[in-house]
């Protein structure tokens, strides 16, 4: 059993991995590309809500190019790009594809890629 209390989600990776090594199973560190810088035009393309599960939204909000996401009900994650359509959370293993139009429009979906699984989450028009 793992207590932590905290807002950020350090903790359940922490209670999650050790889950992992206590029933066995082989645990291999994750390795992120490397931070690229992008422009601000593109950041702009990323900021919107996306539908991930009924009730459950993420917003992707920036400041310059400091791009953060946020689950309902939880706190905002700083994320840092791979290139212009991935970004790595950096307190959490997990990381988010975006999908772009072929137009320069505002990307149209996301894929949250953590735990071995895939989740799209739809853009919800505002």
């Amino acid at each position: 059993m793992v207590l932590y209390n905290t807002a950020y989600m350090q903790g359940d990776a922490l209670a999650e991995k050790a889950f992992q090594v206590s029933v066995g199973m082989d645990i291999q560190a994750r390795v992120k590309g490397e931070t690229i810088e992008v422009e601000e035009s593109v950041v702009k393309r990323l900021i919107g809500k996306y539908q991930l599960t009924p009730g459950i939204v993420i917003d992707v909000t920036a400041e310059g190019t400091d791009v953060k996401v946020q689950l309902t009900g939880q706190g905002k994650l700083k994320v840092v790009p791979e290139s212009e359509t991935t970004w790595n959370l950096v307190d959490v293993d997990a990381t988010v594809v975006f999908d772009f139009p072929a137009d320069d429009g505002p990307a149209t979906k996301l894929t949250l890629l953590q735990n071995g699984r895939k989740m799209p989450a739809s853009r919800v028009k505002e």
